[in-house]
């Protein structure tokens, strides 16, 4: 099981709205919704901590939406944006 069909809706991670989700899943699978227009940024597996604090903005600002955790990302490489 990949980690896009443990994001619908699976005992591990229960869902409120299941129809809406696997809505969405749908939309994924056929090609209507690309997924990768969410991720915003990339890091590396010491750069995890950083990732955190950046979904969660102190002061209001949103910077980041996704950050993929890529593990081939060499140490020190922090998070590096999409765009």
């Amino acid at each position: 099981m990949n980690a896009l069909a443990l994001s619908v809706g699976t005992p591990f991670f229960p869902c409120r709205n299941s129809r809406i989700n696997k809505r969405t899943f749908d939309h994924v699978v056929t090609g209507r919704f690309d997924p990768s227009l969410m991720v915003t940024g990339y890091a590396g597996l010491d750069a995890v901590h950083d990732v955190f604090a950046a979904l969660r903005p102190a002061a209001g600002t949103i910077d980041h939406v996704k950050i993929l955790v890529r593990n081939e990302l060499p140490v020190g490489t922090g998070i590096i944006p999409t765009s």
